[in-house]
C-alpha cells in the first residue's frame, strides 16, 4: 500500500510538471495569437481606408461636406406637405457616425420637423428627431420647411417635453399642430410671451384641436381672454410679418395675437360643432363657436391683405353695433381698442379680397358682414345659407341668431338701403328653401356677374335632415327648392353680363322660367342638374317670331331631369339659332347688290349676333333616348349623351 501510494506522488508530480510547460506555450500561444489579430486588424483597417480613399467623398473635410448638402438641398424639391418623416437626416444618419454628426450639425438638412408624442421619450423610434430638437437650444439660423406635431396621447399634457418643442422651436416656414386643448393653449400663452422665436420666418400656421368640445373651447376662449387684457404683455410688433397662410380648425381666432399680418393672404376658420348654442349671462342664445365681430375687426385690421377668406361653420356673431361716423385710424391707435371690450368698432375694409367662401350663414347675417367689412375687390362668392325655417318644437339646422338686433345704424338698416360688389363675377348659392336666396341678395347688387351657381343642398342630402316629424322643416318633406322669380331674389334683376347659369336641385315654374331666360340675355352656357322644370326652360329658349331668347347660347347640359325630352321645341331653338347664325348681316353685298335686313328683324335681333347651339350634353334623363340624342346630331349639334342608371333617383 505504501508503495503504491509513492507511485502515485511520483506520477502527480509529473503531470503537473508537464501542465506548467504546456500552460506556459498556452500562454505564449495566446499572446502571438493577440498580436497576430491585431496586426490583421491594422492591416483591414488600412486595406479599407485605402480601398475608401478611392472614394473621394470619404475623405473631403466636414466643410466641404456640408457644401455639397446644402447645394443639393437647395436645388431638390422640398417634402410633399403629407410626408411625416424626416428622410434626409434619418438616412444620413445611418451610413455613419461621421455622416450622423453631420445630419445633427447642418439645420438646412431638417427641412421638414415630424414631432410625434413617442418622440419626446427616449424610447422613441426616431431618436435622431429628438437628439436633432435636443441639440437646437436658441440658435438656429437656417429655417426649417415644415414643422408637424402631433399630441395625440393626454398623457403628454402634463409632461414638461411639450413646452421644450416649443421653446426650442426653429425658424420654420410652415408649422402644423393637431394637440390636445392644453397644448394649444400653451401656444398661445408661449406667443404672447414672445418665447417662441422660430415664428419670424413663419408662411404658413395650421393649428387643430383635437376632441372639440363645447367646454373645452370655452374654456380655452376664457384662457386666452387674458391675452387681451391690460395686464397682459405687448406682443412681438415682428412675430409673423412672414405669415402668408393660416388654418384654424376648432380653434378661436383670438389665438392668434394683436400682431401685423402684412403678408397674410389666406385664411381659413373652420368649426366642428356650429349647430350647437349655448346661452349667455343674459339668458341669450348664441352660436357656441362663434367669433364676435369685434375680434375678427381687430384681425382683419391687423391682415389687411387678405385675398382668400373661408368661413366653414365659423362665421361671425355680430355682437357689437356699426358706427361708420367713427374715425378708423384714430380707433386703432388707441391701444385700448385692441385690449379692452369696446361698445361700437369701424367699418375695417378689405380692400385686398378677392374670394369668400361662407356656410352657415343667412341674409341678415351676410349683409352686416359686407356692411362691417367691406369688399369692393371680390370676385368670386360661395355661401352656404342655413335653413331658414324656424321651429318652436323642434332645434333648427343651426344657430337661431347670428346678429343682435340694431347692430346698424338707421340709414344703413334701412329696406331701401343697398350694397354693390362691382368686381363679384362668381357666385354659389347653396340652401335648402327659395326664400333662402331671397333673403341673401336682395339687398345687394351685383353689376358684374358672370357665373351664378343655384344649389339646393337639401335634395343631394335628404338623409341629413333631422327634422322629420310632420310639420317640422318644411325642406325636409320637399326634395326641390322652388325657383324665385329673378326680381324676387336681386335686388337689380337685370343680370346682362351673366354667361353660365346652373340650377341644382330646383323646381322651376314655367312663368319662372320665362322670368328668368328674359333677364339674361348674354348666357352662353345652361346647366340643369336634377333640376324639375328642366322642360320649361328649354320651352323658354324658343324664339317667338323674331326674338331670339338668349341669343349667344352656346352650350346645354342637362343632367337627371326626368321631366326633359327632346321635343319639337327644342329642335326648332335648335334649327332656328344654326339658321340664324348664318344669316348675314344688317348690310352686305350679294351679286354686286347691297342688301338690308329688314327693319322688324334688325330691332328684334337687338344689334346682336345670333350664334348656333355647338354642344348639348345630356345624362341619366329617363325620357331621352339614344335614338333622340343621334336626331339633334343630324341637325349639326355635338351631342354627348349619357343612359340613364338604374339606380338613379325617380322623380
Amino acid at each position: 500500500m505504501e508503495a503504491r501510494r509513492h507511485g502515485v506522488e511520483r506520477e502527480t508530480l509529473v503531470i503537473d510538471a508537464k501542465l506548467e510547460i504546456l500552460r506556459s506555450q498556452q500562454q505564449q500561444l495566446a499572446a502571438l495569437l493577440a498580436s497576430v489579430t491585431s496586426q490583421c486588424d491594422g492591416l483591414l483597417q488600412r486595406r479599407r481606408f485605402l480601398h475608401a480613399s478611392l472614394i473621394p467623398l470619404n475623405f473631403l473635410p466636414n466643410e466641404l461636406l456640408c457644401a455639397i448638402f446644402n447645394l443639393v438641398m437647395d436645388t431638390s424639391p422640398p417634402p410633399p406637405l403629407d410626408a411625416l418623416v424626416d428622410i434626409v437626416p434619418m438616412r444620413l444618419s445611418q451610413i455613419s457616425s461621421r455622416f450622423r454628426s453631420i445630419a445633427l450639425a447642418m439645420p438646412n438638412l431638417w427641412r421638414r420637423l415630424v414631432i410625434h408624442t413617442s418622440d419626446t421619450h427616449d424610447n422613441g423610434p426616431r431618436r435622431i428627431t429628438n437628439a436633432y430638437m435636443s441639440r437646437l437650444g436658441h440658435i438656429h439660423k437656417h429655417p426649417v420647411d415644415a414643422f408637424y406635431y402631433n399630441n395625440s396621447a393626454a398623457k403628454l399634457d402634463t409632461e414638461p417635453s411639450r413646452l421644450l418643442i416649443l421653446i426650442r422651436l426653429p425658424p420654420v416656414s410652415s408649422l402644423t399642430i393637431d394637440a390636445a386643448p392644453s397644448a394649444i393653449l400653451d401656444l398661445a400663452s408661449h406667443i404672447s410671451l414672445g418665447l417662441i422665436t422660430g415664428l419670424r420666418a413663419l408662411s404658413s400656421l395650421t393649428l387643430s384641436m383635437r376632441g372639440a368640445s363645447i367646454a373645452g373651447l370655452s374654456d380655452l376662449g376664457r384662457r386666452i381672454g387674458y391675452h387681451r387684457t391690460r395686464a397682459a404683455p405687448p406682443v412681438a410688433q415682428d412675430l409673423l410679418l412672414h405669415l402668408t397662410r393660416l388654418e384654424l380648425k376648432d380653434v378661436p381666432l383670438s389665438i392668434i395675437p394683436a400682431t401685423p399680418l402684412p403678408r397674410l393672404q389666406e385664411v381659413t376658420i373652420e368649426f366642428t360643432c356650429i349647430f350647437d348654442t349655448v346661452r349667455t349671462g343674459s339668458n341669450e342664445q348664441i352660436p357656441a363657436t362663434y367669433t364676435s365681430n369685434h375680434e375678427l375687426a381687430r384681425f382683419f385690421r391687423c391682415a389687411p391683405n387678405i385675398k382668400r377668406l373661408a368661413f366653414l361653420d365659423a362665421g361671425p356673431f355680430f355682437v357689437k353695433p356699426l358706427n361708420p361716423d367713427l374715425n378708423a385710424e384714430e380707433f386703432w391707435a388707441d391701444p385700448a381698442a385692441w385690449r379692452a371690450d369696446p361698445a361700437e368698432v369701424p367699418a375695417v375694409p378689405l380692400n385686398e379680397l378677392r374670394e369668400l367662401e361662407y356656410t352657415s350663414t343667412h341674409g341678415p347675417a351676410f349683409f352686416h358682414f359686407l356692411s362691417f367689412f367691406p369688399s369692393p375687390a371680390l370676385e368670386e362668392l360661395r355661401l352656404g345659407i342655413i335653413d331658414a325655417h324656424r321651429s318652436n318644437a323642434h332645434p333648427p339646422r343651426g344657430p337661431r341668431r347670428l346678429v343682435r338686433d340694431n347692430m346698424l345704424p338707421e340709414n344703413m338698416d334701412d329696406v331701401l338701403s343697398s350694397i354693390t360688389l362691382p368686381s363679384l363675377r362668381t357666385v354659389r348659392a347653396e340652401a335648402t328653401t327659395g326664400d333662402d336666396w331671397k333673403h341673401v341678395f336682395n339687398r345687394i347688387l351685383v353689376p358684374a356677374l358672370e357665373t351664378l351657381v343655384i344649389e339646393n343642398t337639401n335634395f343631394s342630402q335628404p338623409e341629413k335632415c333631422n327634422h322629420q316629424s310632420t310639420g317640422a322643416c318644411l325642406a325636409c318633406t320637399t326634395p326641390f327648392a322652388s325657383l324665385m322669380r329673378v326680381e324676387n331674389i336681386f335686388r337689380d334683376p337685370r343680370l346682362v353680363t351673366l354667361r353660365r347659369l346652373e340650377l341644382a336641385g330646383v323646381d322651376v315654374e314655367p312663368e319662372v322660367a320665362e322670368n328668368w331666360i328674359g333677364y339674361v340675355p348674354a348666357l352662353k352656357e345652361l346647366v340643369c342638374d336634377y333640376t324639375q322644370g328642366a322642360l320649361h326652360i328649354m320651352n323658354a329658349l324658343a324664339p317667338r317670331g323674331a326674338l331670339v331668347p338668349c341669343p349667344g347660347l352656346q352650350r346645354i347640359e342637362l343632367w337627371g331631369c326626368n321631366d326633359f325630352f327632346i321635343g319639337n321645341t327644342l329642335k326648332l331653338t335648335v334649327d332656328t339659332r344654326l339658321k340664324a347664325s348664318g344669316r348675314p348681316g344688317a348690310a352686305t353685298m350679294i351679286n354686286g347688290r347691297k342688301v338690308k335686313m329688314l327693319k322688324r328683324v334688325e330691332r328684334a335681333g337687338g344689334a346682336k349676333p345670333i350664334g348656333k347651339i355647338e354642344s348639348i350634353k345630356v345624362g341619366a334623363c329617363k325620357m331621352v333616348s339614344e335614338a333622340d340624342a343621334k336626331a339633334l346630331e343630324e341637325m349639326g349639334v355635338e351631342v354627348d349623351w349619357t343612359a340613364p342608371d338604374s339606380d338613379d333617383m325617380v322623380l
